[in-house]
């Protein structure tokens, strides 16, 4: 880096280091403020976005051009700005990350974002690093220490909060969704690893609608349409919640297409906060 050149930093935004007892981990936690934050004595909604490496700067500078274009009175039918209002954005990663210690990362956050042990994935490779396991703890962590350190250090709305996740993170929300769904109001799900262990995650769903009609969230569910097998799983998850007509969800899904894994992830993240913002959810397909 020459004289004339500086790094490239999130403004108005921090780092902070969190040791979880529920999981023996610490994890790096990036904040984001909204820009007028200092100015204001208002509570904000937060949201919770897993996989941080990838998403946070990305997911920050969303909601904060739409409150930046609403700030200078510029209005118009776009329905980020109409719906997403001002956020605290929250990103969870980990001391070692995709870019400078991938296979680590990857053994970390297979861990944490899975419900059960699976020593190979849907297409027989063997997962490097992790058999994963760890979702209950991973859950632990964020209710009983995470989600509780946030509200006492920042000006949060501690009813109103958000998780977003993509692949094992869209897995790990659908977890928490089907096994304590009050921790969070509303569900952004990108292309969930509906496949994990043998499709574990719909025998989570059906043992608790053995138990509950209810199920008081808004979810917004979405895969791109070259996914494969991954396209059919969502369908399925689709028929699924359609037949249970579970009181009090609201949801929305869909199929965005000639979209792959990767290519599709800002666009899903991007809807689905809107989505799940928006006065009300729709199912469609």
């Amino acid at each position: 880096m020459d004289s004339s050149s500086s790094p490239v930093f999130v403004p108005n935004s921090e780092v902070r280091t969190l040791y979880s007892k529920s999981v023996d981990q610490e994890y790096r936690i990036l904040i984001a403020l909204p820009m007028n934050y200092a100015e204001s004595n208002d509570r904000y909604p937060v949201l919770y976005v897993l996989d941080a490496d990838m998403a946070f700067a990305y997911v920050t500078d969303l909601v904060r051009s739409a409150a930046s274009m609403r700030a200078l009175g510029i209005l118009s039918s776009d329905p980020l700005l109409l719906y997403v209002p001002n956020l605290i954005v929250v990103g969870i990663g980990y001391p070692a990350t995709l870019f400078d210690q991938p296979r680590l990362w990857w053994s970390l956050r297979t861990r944490d974002l899975t419900p059960t042990q699976n020593l190979d994935d849907a297409r027989g490779l063997r997962m490097e690093g992790s058999s994963g396991g760890n979702a209950g703890k991973f859950l632990r962590f964020m209710r009983d220490e995470l989600v509780p350190y946030v509200n006492s250090k920042y000006r949060t709305d501690p009813k109103d909060a958000t998780i977003v996740g993509h692949s094992g993170g869209g897995l790990f929300a659908l977890y928490v969704l089907f096994h304590q769904p009050e921790t969070f109001r509303r569900y952004v799900v990108s292309s969930p690893s509906l496949w994990w262990d043998k499709k574990v995650i719909f025998k989570m769903e059906r043992n608790y609608a053995s138990k509950h009609t209810e199920l008081h969230a808004k979810l917004f569910l979405s895969v791109g349409s070259l996914e494969m097998q991954m396209v059919s799983n969502l369908k399925e998850l689709v028929k699924t919640l359609e037949q249970r007509k579970y009181v009090g969800l609201q949801w929305e899904s869909h199929v965005f297409e000639d979209e792959g894994h990767i290519s599709v992830w800002g666009t899903a993240i991007c809807r689905g906060i809107t989505s799940v913002f928006s006065k009300s959810n729709t199912k469609a397909t």
